[in-house]
């Protein structure tokens, strides 16, 4: 879902997106970083919350769902954005 929403958000012919993965012993980092259009700071404490959209034919419940099975797994998500210069998402994951 967060792939998803990176590439709608980004632009057409300049668009970027960039997955990193970094491992140790211990936690395994997961960042999704694109270019897009940014998420507004006001909205950034919403973006989890079940039917919050910004998209005009979305109805809400695509991060709301990757944040729920990601706590599961007892997992964090966060979430950086910046307007006009777009989001980085960072997921972590304890190794077993």
């Amino acid at each position: 879902n967060i792939l998803v929403n990176a590439i709608e958000a980004v632009p057409e012919k300049s668009g970027k997106i960039k997955v990193r993965l970094i491992q140790n012993a211990k936690k395994i980092l997961i960042e999704i970083e694109d270019n897009g259009a940014g998420i507004p700071e006001a909205n950034l404490s919403k973006i989890f919350e079940p039917y919050y959209t910004s998209k005009s034919n979305g109805v809400g419940l695509g991060l709301a769902a990757t944040h729920n099975i990601i706590l599961s797994l007892k997992g964090t998500i966060d979430v950086e954005s910046e307007l006009g210069k777009g989001t980085k998402f960072t997921i972590g994951l304890q190794c077993i």
